[in-house]
């Protein structure tokens, strides 16, 4: 499914042959990265991989987008605390674990027949980000990147449908506008560099935002649970229950 264009959907057809080429690409890469990354198993029930969830700031709602039918991945980097990133084994975590996490992410999303079909929209918030927070983030990733880097773009059956920047500063603009010389059409049609007002009409409405993200109000439910940090519904849910128990007791 990943492997197909629309063209090849109408006619039930596939590009085996793309489609293996990806596939021993992806099972070269597990075979490299084992004793790296996954010698032993990842279990999302465990502290440390829900640790990473909460560190990792990133919603993915059961809801798809408005127009094109992609999963929608949502984040703020304002919201991201680099403290911890820099820190981690301060709180018990390093950058296997956060690796460890992708990797989870990336594998539920294969099993994703609209990721495969329709892709993801990535919606990224860069308001308030300065060039030396830029570098700093960049600097607290910088021993995975290149591994982080390949599974995303190289190996895993994954279709990037477009990436909106929100609030991009001035600098940073700039450098995208002379980026977009040396990029093909096709992938510069894909960055979108909006305002919050242009995000919101893009993504359909407000109501296609998670709420506290970019002015959405959308009432947050994982698409993918244990994954992205839980569920407004559940939350809400249990808090009443302990107002509850407190007033019976």
């Amino acid at each position: 499914m990943w492997c197909q264009k629309e063209e090849d959907r109408n006619g039930d057809s596939f590009n085996v042959s793309k489609a293996f080429r990806r596939l021993e690409a992806f099972a070269d890469y597990q075979t490299r990265m084992f004793e790296k990354y996954f010698s032993t198993p990842i279990d999302i029930e465990s502290e440390q991989f829900k640790k990473v969830v909460q560190l990792m700031d990133i919603k993915i709602p059961k809801d798809v987008h408005a127009e094109t039918g992609a999963v929608v991945w949502v984040m703020d980097l304002q919201k991201w605390d680099m403290a911890s990133f820099k820190e981690l084994e301060s709180i018990g975590l390093s950058l296997t674990d956060v690796m460890r996490w992708f990797w989870s992410l990336m594998l539920t999303s294969m099993f994703d027949d609209v990721t495969c079909i329709h892709g993801v929209v990535i919606v990224e918030g860069m308001d308030g980000l300065g060039l030396s927070g830029m570098m700093s983030w960049q600097s607290a990733l910088k021993p995975i990147e290149t591994d982080m880097n390949e599974m995303f773009y190289g190996i895993t059956p994954f279709k990037m449908k477009a990436c909106v920047l929100v609030g991009v500063p001035w600098w940073l603009s700039a450098l995208l506008a002379f980026m977009r010389l040396f990029i093909s059409k096709k992938m510069s049609e894909r960055i979108k560099n909006y305002s919050e007002e242009s995000c919101q009409k893009y993504m359909g409405g407000v109501e296609y935002l998670p709420n506290g993200y970019f002015g959405g109000t959308l009432s947050y439910e994982e698409r993918y649970p244990g994954m992205t940090g839980g569920n407004d519904d559940i939350k809400k849910e249990a808090e009443g229950d302990d107002e509850e128990e407190d007033i019976v007791f």
